[in-house]
């Protein structure tokens, strides 16, 4: 005997009924009553009418005569009500099933109906409306004559999300796939279907398979495992597509990859992988769609991992992870390698003149931005357009700048000052500034990109051989004021020796101020090894004497020596130079250790103005240092766009920046004039050719500007 659970008014509810409300899916009519009937005795006013089910199928199915009609309004009181509300069912019969409820409501003479499922009940909605209309008609109403034949369906009515009682209003049943092997819970009440099951979609016009859960597997796990009964089937209807619903269980970990489950069923279809690679089936490719539940149940989890596989290469086109609800995109292999192609170009005419290791990595770099494009995207148009490419790449580089930075934010120098100054503590360590703001940081990790991009066209040197992605971010941060405070933001002494009085030249033009020279005082400790190293470099250069046939010269002291000219013109300090295009890094390749290729010494260029003694060398080898700037207006109050006519050439202060660059790297970058190779003499080639052709577009570009001055005054003198 079934037990009582609750009896409110006129409303008993078993443990049946109790017991579908833990799945939180379904409903009875009985579950309806019992909540009408609260309502009606705690919310609601006389005039209105809550019907129980039970009494609307009473009025479809049982009333016929016109007393049966009147006796029915006069028990509810119907004369008096001024709101009804209707339960409406999908049931046609009398003692039948339904599969979805909506609701009704009658007011001034108007029907008007809620569906959480898009006009699923229409027609049953109509139908209880007409049976209401002669309802309203036994108690002498006749405000909703002729009501029934517009029943408005309220098209902002909340929808639901789950599929447990959806179906479909018009069509007809052309498949009915049934699971064929029943796991061991599903024996004691569900009943296997026949066989497995194929139909042809003619709309699509393709074969399709269906497969649930269990039927992937041997038959009950005792058939032999190369039976492959499920594959073998898809292999004899020639299928271009597989439907397989499943809900298998998870016993991994929530971080683990869903890659194993995915293997097996692709293992379970290998008669068909093994026919498309031969080329024995008949079909181009055959396609596997796998949707997996997730989620958990009583402590049960599920695996996830729905899926889209091509059986051809075979391949995963697309999977979901084990714990997140997701939509899948699927495009077609051809098309992402056809994207994947379009960046490798466009990242080459970024790069004109990148060096070979820059474009070896380029095919690596263009996957994980088609991944990232292709995770950003909405649908497959907007994936493909070649005409937003290049403004999509450039997003993608802008939102990794902005995490480079934040991480290096989140990772300070070591011996940070509470207060921000640079100072140095009692144990001689050194302090950096405190860290800019973000838009600032970003607009100097930008310079500083475009720096470190005319070092890599100059010396033909991959980006990361300069400094890696991640150091460039920590020195655009904290801006260091000093070389020392460049080791203390991870710069190697190495490359402070090569870039640093460049870098910090850079670093002083975007701040606007002169550079201040180090004390010596505060200059990092050497290790006795660099220092020996370094007397000898000064002895095997002071015996080869000076270049320009001379005698060796006393060398200067002080700051006057850090401040000589790096046999440049004067660097015009009031104009900013633009930013150029930012690089294309990836995460994987920033930080791989390299050594810059050194170039030979090459004769050196005294600077215009410059008398004898300021031009000849020295006995112990001077780092070149870029002249005293002139102070100009601090940087940040006036970063702005670029021009478009400011991108296509350098300015004359850029320009005269890249010749220090030049000049600077051949004097300063030898460290094997004992040892001269091959390779050596072909970098020092390499490099002078690269000078050669700068100066020959240079001297173009003067001539065009000539011709048009001229052109300007014979204008002006007709």
């Amino acid at each position: 005997m079934p037990h009582q659970v609750l009896n409110y008014h006129d409303v008993q509810l078993y443990d049946s009924d109790v017991a579908l409300f833990s799945s939180q899916q379904w409903l009875n009519d009985n579950a309806i009553n019992f909540y009408l009937q609260y309502l009606a005795q705690t919310r609601c006013l006389s005039d209105v009418l809550l019907m129980d089910p039970s009494v609307v199928s009473c009025l479809l199915h049982q009333c016929e005569e016109e007393d049966e009609y009147a006796d029915l309004a006069g028990g509810l009181a119907l004369k008096d009500k001024q709101l009804c509300l209707i339960p409406v069912s999908d049931n046609e019969a009398l003692g039948g099933q339904s599969s979805h409820w909506s609701l009704l409501l009658f007011q001034d003479g108007h029907f008007r109906h809620f569906d959480s499922s898009g006009g699923h009940n229409k027609h049953s909605a109509r139908r209880i409306a007409q049976a209401f209309e002669v309802l309203l008609r036994a108690v002498d109403r006749h405000d909703g004559d002729g009501a029934a034949e517009q029943v408005d369906d309220v098209e902002d009515a909340p929808q639901q999300q789950n599929g447990y009682d959806c179906g479909i209003p018009e069509g007809e049943l052309v498949c009915n796939p049934r699971k064929t092997f029943l796991y061991e819970t599903d024996k004691p009440w569900a009943t296997a279907g026949d066989c497995f099951c194929t139909w042809h979609c003619p709309w699509l016009d393709k074969t399709i398979s269906f497969g649930i859960c269990m039927d992937i597997n041997p038959d009950d796990f005792q058939a032999p495992f190369s039976a492959y009964e499920f594959g073998s089937h898809v292999l004899e209807h020639k299928s271009d597509l597989v439907l397989f619903a499943c809900a298998w269980n998870d016993f991994e970990p929530h971080d683990v990859p869903p890659y194993k489950t995915l293997s097996y069923w692709a293992q379970r279809l290998s008669p068909v992988i093994d026919a498309l690679s031969s080329g024995a089936y008949p079909k181009a490719n055959c396609h596997f769609l796998c949707s997996n539940r997730i989620g958990s149940e009583n402590g049960t989890f599920f695996v996830g991992a729905s899926c889209a596989l091509s059986l051809k290469e075979p391949a995963v086109v697309a999977h979901a992870g084990r714990r997140t609800e997701e939509l899948l995109h699927v495009v077609d292999r051809s098309v992402r390698e056809a994207v994947h192609a379009k960046i490798v170009g466009t990242l080459r005419a970024f790069k004109p003149n990148a060096p070979p290791k820059v474009l070896e990595r380029l095919p690596g770099l263009a996957y994980r931005m088609e991944e990232s494009l292709f995770k950003l995207a909405t649908n497959q148009a907007e994936y493909s357009d070649p005409s937003t490419l290049p403004q999509r790449i450039a997003c993608i580089q802008e939102n990794n700048a902005k995490r480079l930075l934040h991480q290096q934010q989140q990772q300070p120098p070591p011996s940070v000052s509470k207060k921000g100054a640079v100072s140095q503590d009692s144990d001689g360590a050194m302090q950096v500034s405190k860290p800019l703001a973000e838009e600032q940081a970003r607009a100097v990790f930008q310079h500083l990109q475009t720096w470190r991009q005319k070092l890599v066209n100059v010396y033909g040197v991959a980006p990361w051989e300069i400094l890696p992605n991640q150091t460039l971010a920590k020195v655009a941060l904290y801006m260091p004021a000093s070389e020392q405070e460049l080791i203390v933001c991870g710069v190697h002494e190495e490359q402070v020796a090569r870039f640093g009085s460049s870098l910090m030249q850079e670093l002083h033009h975007l701040r606007g101020s002169a550079p201040t020279p180090s004390k010596p005082a505060n200059r990092p400790i050497k290790s006795a090894a660099t220092k020996q190293s370094r007397k000898s470099e000064a002895a095997k250069r002071a015996s080869s004497g000076s270049v320009g046939g001379g005698s060796t010269k006393k060398r200067k002291n002080g700051n006057a020596a850090l401040l000589a000219p790096a046999a440049s013109p004067n660097v015009n300090s009031t104009s900013l130079m633009s930013p150029s295009q930012m690089m294309f890094q990836s995460s994987g390749v920033e930080s791989l250790p390299a050594t810059l290729p050194t170039l030979l010494p090459s004769a050196s260029m005294p600077a215009a103005g410059a008398n004898s003694a300021n031009s000849s060398s020295s006995s112990t080898p001077v780092r070149l240092s870029p002249a005293g700037l002139a102070i100009q207006q601090p940087f940040f109050s006036r970063v702005q766009q670029p021009l478009p006519h400011q991108q296509q050439g350098l300015t004359p202060p850029a320009q005269q920046n890249h010749m220090h660059l030049l000049a600077q790297g051949a004097g300063q970058l030898s460290k094997q004039q004992d040892g001269k190779s091959l390779e050596a003499y072909e970098q020092e080639v390499q490099s002078l050719r690269w000078m050669l052709h700068q100066s020959q577009q240079e001297k173009s570009q003067l001539e065009s500007e000539v011709q048009r001055l001229r052109a300007q005054l014979q204008g002006c003198s007709k």
